[in-house]
């Protein structure tokens, strides 16, 4: 191999060593980075080069650390991955009581504006090492000398007490013997007492053992199998009126009575309606509902676009299959029909509060009122929407096969326990 050739190798090497040398010692990064400056009113001896973490993780170096208007000002670099907000805070630690100083950072909330390169915020200063020392000894000091007193009188104080405690042992030795015959009579009077349960308890004996072997009423109750079939008899008989007794009081419990009142306003016919009724339910799932639907005097004129007819009644019964579905059939404004209520978010919190409401009825419709001929069913279509557990807001289009009029209003439906008491005691007496 040519020597100049080994030469320029050695040299190449050699400058590839002192690169990797001033790379390593010179803290040199090629990662990107951004330039944020933090203010303590104490650094706490945190120096130049010192890693900033956050929870744990090193996300970049203190370049710089300057005093600026009596603050002290240390300038980072951090890496470009690593977002800061307006609210980040930072505060020097270590990570032992001698180890080695570092910056802990939290780097704020997202709901802030993120920190630019440049921009500044204000850090948590913590006390020096030496500082809590001697805080620590100044709240020593002033405790010991709290305790001894201006005068330095602790040990008064403490013969005081000494002298008052052997006081109050002699007044108990005093007052103990001059009872000492009150406690003596107590003891005879406790001793009487034991003497007496002991008689209590042996004739307790006599009369078991005599139970025992049948006899008196006692033995004859327990030891004669007649009798023994008798009690078994009342007993049952017991059972089963506490049984029938439970049952009724349950009907008071079970049985529910709700007053309806549902007013509708109907926008193509420029009319507001209300219906009322009750609905009364004496199984947790089942019903029955009784109303009337659009109340008013008959006599009264009809409004030009008005095709509901007046003080119809609704009478039928319903039941809950499942916490989304509710069905229910009878005679629906004067006519049979069936009905549905429908939750579809019957499992998301407040999403639960909308019902889907469908009817059909009046399927042999072929009737003129108010000069317009209505034919087949009609049908309702609409959605309601939980505001309290007593109200209801309703949108519904009405008569979707005829007169497509859409109607809005609200629902009070309220609990009645005096008619659920009192239609309870009626079905318990049959």
């Amino acid at each position: 191999m040519d020597k100049k050739f080994r030469v320029g190798l050695f040299v190449l090497a050699a400058a590839g060593l002192l690169s990797v040398g001033i790379i390593k010692l010179g803290d040199v990064t090629f990662e990107r980075t951004y330039t944020v400056y933090v203010y303590f009113d104490d650094i706490a001896g945190m120096a130049e080069k010192s890693p900033v973490k956050i929870a744990g993780v090193e996300v970049g170096k203190v370049k710089a650390v300057t005093l600026e208007q009596g603050k002290a000002c240390a300038r980072l670099s951090i890496s470009r991955g690593v977002t800061l907000y307006r609210d980040a805070r930072a505060r020097v630690t270590s990570t032992s009581i001698i180890g080695t100083k570092y910056l802990d950072l939290s780097p704020g909330s997202p709901s802030q504006e993120p920190l630019k390169d440049g921009d500044a915020f204000t850090g948590i200063s913590v006390l020096g090492m030496e500082e809590s020392i001697a805080k620590a000894l100044e709240s020593v000091k002033g405790l010991t000398e709290s305790v001894r007193g201006p005068r330095d009188d602790l040990g008064r104080n403490l013969n005081a007490m000494v002298a008052n405690l052997n006081a109050v042992t002699v007044s108990f030795k005093e007052i103990m013997d001059d009872r000492k015959m009150d406690i003596s009579a107590s003891l005879l009077a406790v001793r009487h007492i034991t003497a007496g349960l002991a008689e209590i308890l042996d004739k307790a004996d006599r009369i078991l053992a005599r139970v025992e072997k049948g006899e008196g009423a006692a033995g004859a109750i327990l030891t004669d199998a007649k009798v023994g079939e008798d009690i078994k008899a009342s007993s049952a008989h017991l059972r089963e009126a506490s049984g029938g007794a439970a049952e009724m009081f349950g009907r008071f419990n079970r049985f529910r009575a709700f007053w309806d009142y549902r007013y509708r306003y109907d926008a193509d016919a420029s009319q507001g309606r209300s219906d009322f009724g009750m609905k009364l339910s004496p199984r947790p799932t089942r019903y029955y509902f009784a109303g009337v639907s659009n109340l008013g005097d008959k006599s009264t004129s009809v409004k030009e676009k008005d095709f509901e007819k007046k003080n119809t009644f609704n009478i039928g019964m319903g039941k809950e299959f499942f916490p989304w579905l509710d069905l229910y059939a009878g005679i629906i404004r004067s006519e049979g029909g069936f009905g549905a209520r429908i939750k579809p978010f019957a499992y998301v919190p407040y999403a639960d509060r909308l019902t889907l409401e469908a009817e059909a009825y009046a399927f042999g419709r072929d009737t003129t009122f108010n000069n317009k001929r209505l034919r087949g069913a009609n049908y309702n279509l609409g959605i309601s929407a939980e505001v309290f557990p007593w109200l209801r807001l309703v949108g519904r289009g009405e008569d979707l096969n005829q007169t497509k009029h859409f109607q809005g209003g609200m629902n009070i439906a309220f609990e009645d326990k005096d008619i659920a008491y009192l239609l309870g005691l009626i079905t318990a007496t049959r």
